[in-house]
């Protein structure tokens, strides 16, 4: 299977062994990079891909609105959006 296609693995986080799970989350970190899932918008984008190799984009892409409404082009337009920031941002950190 591809690299960059497996699957990303979680690790909860308990109160008495967060040490433990924060140590593990730490060496897992260079073999399975983490991708952030929460506050990921048009706005935030760029910064996220500086920081991490991928996004995890969920309700700001597929806006219920856009669902209720049935109204696909503003999905797609939003994933345009989100493809031009994401390749711009990643062409800035290759040339930095």
């Amino acid at each position: 299977m591809d690299r960059r296609l497996r699957p990303r693995q979680s690790l909860p986080v308990r109160s008495g062994r967060r040490r433990k799970v924060h140590q593990s989350a730490k060496r897992s970190a260079t073999a399975n990079p983490l991708v952030p899932t929460g506050g990921v918008n048009l706005s935030t984008a760029a910064e996220f891909i500086e920081a991490a190799p991928r996004l995890g984009i969920g309700g700001e892409l597929v806006q219920p609105e856009a669902l209720k409404s049935n109204k696909p082009e503003i999905i797609v337009e939003n994933a345009r959006k989100f493809l031009e920031i994401v390749v711009a941002a990643r062409a800035k950190a290759r040339s930095a």
